[in-house]
């Protein structure tokens, strides 16, 4: 093996490796506003909860990704 096949390698597995960690943080920073959406709305008062289209047991869903609030829907009838 000459020393640039060493050098590719090398530099190869630190690209995986700084891919995976920003991939990593990118998911905790993901998480993390989640959790900050979800406590926020559950700090919300039920009628001005109301007045965006969810209710307080949607929370989690709307927060997750689980279904769509209310009034979010798409229109799939052209």
């Amino acid at each position: 093996m000459s020393i640039l096949t060493l050098e590719f390698r090398a530099v190869r597995r630190s690209s995986v490796l700084t891919g995976k960690i920003l991939a990593a943080y990118r998911a905790f920073q993901a998480n993390r506003a989640r959790h900050i959406a979800s406590r926020t709305l559950s700090a919300m008062e039920d009628h001005t909860l109301k007045d965006i289209g969810i209710s307080r047991s949607e929370i989690p869903m709307v927060v997750y990704g689980l279904r769509a609030a209310r009034g979010d829907h798409v229109d799939h009838e052209a």
